[in-house]
Formats: structure tokens, sequence, C-alpha cells
């Protein structure tokens, strides 16, 4: 959508039949509507209408990471905060620590947070991964499209996820000890040595 001035906003269509889908909604809106953070794309207004929800935000003109991840656009993808923040809406370093496990599982399982395998029993992405990490099912966990990784880096990054998706936010690691685990158990030495020296460069 283009105003006048040029201005250039993004509009999420969100049909009202798959909303009742997912209690969680209004409350996600509200949160988006609240707060401001360098990461998050700025909502810049609502509308209802008789079939559906409008969301207007901010236009990135490079896409979504979304698309980036899953190859395509779909037009009613709910939020997966963890649930301290949807209780009372404040943003801290462990629910964006909960967030980036979140992220790490998408990239390992090919999965979305509320893919529909799992949403219909209930579950999320991390419940998911729970439920099948106790059952020592591997092979249904890790996206087939990364089969040419190594295991061991495959169960080490769902280590560091489950980690950092931890119900209790005080057991979840700081992002520093993420980053220093991602060096020492995923990325070659030389890799972590040309990290260190970019942010030392930082």
């Amino acid at each position: 959508m283009v105003m006048d001035d040029g201005t250039s906003f993004a509009v999420k269509r969100i049909d009202l039949s798959r909303e009742s889908r997912d209690r969680t909604f209004e409350k996600e809106l509200e949160i988006l509507g609240s707060i401001r953070h360098i990461n998050l794309v700025n909502l810049r207004g609502y509308c209802r209408l008789p079939t559906a929800k409008l969301l207007i935000y901010d236009f990135v003109e490079l896409g979504s990471l979304d698309c980036y991840l899953h190859g395509d656009e779909q037009e009613d993808q709910p939020l997966n905060w963890n649930a301290q923040y949807l209780q009372n809406g404040h943003a801290t370093e462990k629910s964006d620590v909960y967030s980036f496990g979140v992220l790490l599982l998408e990239l390992v399982t090919g999965k979305r947070p509320t893919d529909a395998c799992f949403i219909k029993k209930g579950l999320n992405i991390v419940g998911w991964l729970n439920t099948l990490t106790g059952e020592h099912r591997l092979e249904d966990i890790i996206d087939e499209r990364c089969g040419d990784v190594e295991v061991e880096a495959m169960e080490a990054i769902l280590d560091i996820a489950a980690m950092c998706t931890d119900a209790d936010p005080g057991q979840r690691p700081s992002m520093s000890a993420v980053l220093k685990m991602l060096e020492e158990e995923i990325l070659s030495p030389c890799m972590s040595e040309l990290c260190y020296e970019q942010h030392l460069e930082l």
C-alpha cells in the first residue's frame, strides 16, 4: 500500500475463520501495538472487516524472515511468543533468547512455530520438540534437507534450542553464552576465530 506522499506500508490480511483457531491472537496484537524493538517491524494500524482483519506494518523491502526460511508467504501465521511474554507483555533478554531458540528450531526442522502437524495436537514447535525428543525420534525432528549436515551438529543445535526455550526463563542461557556454545559446538575453529575478530572490530 502506497500513500499519497510515497510512503509504503505492508498490509497483512487475516481470515477471521482461521483466527478463531488461535486464542492468543488478540494478546499478540496488543503486544505488537505496544512494543518497539529494533528487530521487529512496527505495527502501524489495524482494521476489522466483516470477513477479515488487516494489519498494517512498515514496509520492509527485502521481505520477511519467514519467507526466507520457508520459501513462501503465509497470510495467517500467528507469532510464537513465550508464555511469560504473553502474560505481561514485557520484553526481556530471556524472551529474546526464547525467540532465538524458536528460530534455531525452524532452521533445523524446516517447520514454522505453528505448523499444522502439531497445532492440531495442541502443541507448538517447542512442545513438539520436547515430545519427540522424549521418544528419541531424532529422525522425525530434523528436516530432510539437512541430510548433508553432520548428525552431531544437528543434535548440538537442538540441545542449544532446548536450553533457549526452557519453560523457566531463569534457566535460559544469555545470548553471549548461546553464541559461545554455537562457536564451540558448531563452527569450525577457523570460523570461530573469524567471528571473534569481526566482533572485536565492531
